[in-house]
């Protein structure tokens, strides 16, 4: 038995991140293919780092592509440009049985190379992913390892320990790896190492850190190289004048560390921070790198500063004065004029990680708070909501149209006095915002096609979910992504060679591809299509117009096939071939056969239909779809999908479906009044669209609403 672990042994390598500060990164992994394929978990690996393989030998590789990587299951495929490596066997995992004997072999605690036995104990289901459950101890190092039986077949991929006791652990069946390999997203290492990175046009990083990007948040992780674990991101977009504002929200992982704003700076050492720092809050000039060259100018708590909660900091710099706020409470104003000018940005000291978000910088970043009126006004609306009433003021309607107000601050501090209230008053918040955001997308698909943005409106459907949401940032991605493209010469070209030019540029170079899992929701979400490069194959399509598009490359369209939505382009001839890229296949082109065929259709099947272009608003109300989900006909819709119902009927002229069932799901919920709006409007306007049993069912509601 010995000597069948140690010819195993030659399989597994250690894996290794390797970043500023040198190797920040360990665990393990296997060779499943002797041409220099890799496998170990996706989270050993990480994001924006030099990856390293050495085997049992010694021999270190760099890894030189992501050959498969996939979010829900937790795995990564890696390739190296060695040949001839020693492959390990993969099992069938769905043929394990509970009890029999299994090997795990790893690094645990970064001991290299070793082997730990145990038995298959179960297979459990944890976060919708079958795993293997494995009497035996597993440790950091571990994670990526192969879980053999007793012919030395991998059945799994160890992933993670548990919590209850040190002798179980967990790994990814040999399935989900065979499903991998059979269908890889290659990308090559170095655009690997963007994804999540902070852009050096628009930040740049001082101090070194890790520093990333996703979902419109920036993480600072790792201790900085400056005194006191210094780092900076300064925002290299514009640098300010006189008198100006500076603000962001940040949140602290642990309130032992300090994060917060900085100004005046010069890029390097010198700048002003203004940051909580141990429960304070401190405003601080630093005026070298080293210990001896900061005074600290003011330091002292805050009532208005919530640990462990996200706070919003505020700074104001004029001529001979610097103004600091803390979630719109004046905290001090000092005499200070030691810097000026220079750019802003953000700052954290210490090893605890800090989350930002909302980074901004103008002459006036203060909050508008309503009147007295407008919050009384919009307290009668709290009570009412809380008292089933759901129906929109048009107090609460008002402010949540304007940006400029405190709603949401003012509706989260009410819901904090008034404990029995607050899920009445955070769902009013919601709705707000929804009913605001249905409407601007309403104005902007009822524009002229060629007009209206499509992926403003993707944008707006992503903050319809998400009210944190920035949306210049992805627009400012996807400009970037344009910039990289426009002077190649295969763009230069225009039709084909352009669009072949963006396939490789899109999946291949970028990694752009379609999840194995599509249940998420972040699938759908443009901003996270984008920052995480995986999106349902209509996201895909969506980007991709909006590059051809941009790129002045005309011919292209969306095709809403069933199943599958896909790119379809035809050259200005109008005889021409309708040319269909599938994004599922990484934008292979295909033929209209070959389309039917990749749906499912049957033989015959006329889907002339559907080659026609997608309007806008037809993409949206398809992604609209998409996140709803299927909503069973004899039970009321969600939440969640009451308010896509809303948006669905916002954006259509005419929508007596999704009104029916918005009426059910308001009477069912207590809306009387809103379920009685929908019904009169089905009954004024459907003039024939529904059967008369559906009519008759619908009065019988409303006069028993009554």
């Amino acid at each position: 038995m010995q000597k069948q672990i140690a010819g195993w042994m030659q399989s597994v390598v250690k894996i290794t991140q390797h970043g500023r500060d040198g190797e920040e990164g360990l665990g393990a992994g296997w060779i499943v293919d002797s041409q220099g394929l890799i496998v170990t978990n996706l989270h050993v690996i990480g994001r924006g780092r030099r990856l390293e393989v050495m085997t049992k030998g010694g021999d270190r590789y760099e890894v030189t592509d992501i050959h498969a990587w996939d979010e829900h299951s937790d795995l990564a495929i890696l390739k190296v440009k060695q040949k001839g490596l020693p492959a390990l066997k993969l099992g069938d995992s769905s043929e394990a049985q509970q009890g029999e004997p299994v090997s795990a072999l790893g690094n645990p605690q970064g001991l290299e190379f070793s082997v730990v036995q145990g038995v298959l104990s179960g297979k459990r289901d944890i976060d919708d992913v079958e795993m293997l459950q494995v009497a035996l101890p597993i440790e950091r190092g571990n994670s990526g390892g192969p879980l053999l039986n007793s012919q030395g077949e991998v059945l799994g991929v160890i992933t993670l320990k548990s919590m209850k006791t040190e002798n179980l652990g967990f790994a990814i069946p040999s399935s989900a790896v065979k499903a991998l390999l059979e269908e890889p997203n290659s990308i090559p290492i170095n655009r690997w190492m963007t994804i999540g990175v902070l852009d050096p046009r628009t930040w740049l990083t001082v101090g070194e850190g890790a520093w990333s990007q996703r979902a419109g948040l920036l993480k600072s992780a790792g201790l900085g190289q400056g005194f006191g674990g210094r780092t900076l991101a300064v925002w290299q977009t514009l640098t300010p004048q006189e008198p100006y504002e500076v603000s962001v929200n940040v949140r602290l992982s642990d309130e032992s560390g300090a994060a917060g704003l900085i100004f005046a700076s010069d890029n390097k050492d010198l700048h002003y921070g203004f940051y909580p720092s141990n429960g304070q809050m401190r405003l601080t000039r630093f005026e070298g790198p080293d210990v001896y060259s900061w005074t600290v100018i003011a330091q002292e708590s805050s009532t208005a500063y919530k640990p462990e909660e996200w706070n919003h900091l505020r700074v104001r710099v004029e001529k001979g004065r610097i103004s600091c706020w803390v979630n719109g409470e004046l905290w001090r104003t000092v005499v200070d004029d030691g810097f000026r000018g220079g750019r802003a940005g953000l700052c954290r000291f210490r090893a605890p990680e800090a989350e930002f978000k909302g980074f901004r910088v103008g002459k006036d970043l203060a909050e508008k708070t309503p009147s007295p009126e407008m919050m009384t006004q919009l307290r009668v609306s709290v009570d009412a909501f809380a008292k089933g009433q759901t129906g929109l003021s048009a107090t609460a309607f008002t402010l949540g149209r304007q940006p400029s107000t405190t709603t949401g601050k003012v509706l989260e501090e009410e819901a904090r006095s008034l404990e029995e209230k607050a899920a009445a008053i955070r769902k009013l918040r919601l709705a707000v915002h929804q009913a605001a955001l249905a409407t601007e997308l309403q104005a902007l698909l009822h524009q002229p096609e060629e007009e209206a943005s499509l992926l403003r409106a993707a944008l707006l459907l992503a903050q319809h979910d998400n009210p944190d949401l920035d949306p210049a940032l992805s627009e400012e991605l996807v400009q970037r992504m344009v910039a990289e493209l426009k002077n190649d010469k295969e763009i230069a070209q225009k039709g084909l060679p352009a669009l072949q030019r963006i396939n490789r540029y899109f999946f291949a170079e970028n990694g752009f591809h379609v999840p194995r899992n599509s249940d998420s929701p972040s699938n759908s979400y443009i901003n996270e299509v984008l920052d995480d490069r995986e999106g349902l194959p209509i996201m895909l399509s969506t980007l991709y117009l909006e590059l051809a598009q941009r790129l002045g490359i005309k011919g292209c369209f969306g095709l809403a096939l069933p199943v599958r939505f896909m790119v379809g382009y035809r050259e200005p001839d109008p005889d021409s071939d309708l040319v269909i890229f599938d994004m599922v296949q990484d934008g292979k082109q295909i033929t209209l056969e070959q389309a039917a065929t990749a749906i499912g259709a049957e033989d015959g099947e006329d889907l002339s239909s559907f080659t026609k272009p997608a309007t806008k608003r037809d993409m949206i109300l398809r992604m609209i779809a998409n996140l709803m989900g299927r909503v069973a006909p004899d039970e009321p819709p969600s939440d969640d999908q009451a308010s896509y119902l809303s948006l669905q009927i916002a954006i259509q002229d005419h929508a007596p479906g999704e009104r029916v069932m918005r009426a059910i799901y308001r009477a069912k919920t207590g809306d009387k009044s809103g379920a009685q709006d929908d019904i009169q409007w089905l009954m004024k306007n459907t003039g024939g669209l529904l059967d008369e049993a559906r009519m008759r069912e619908l009065q019988n509601w409303y006069d028993s609403l009554e």
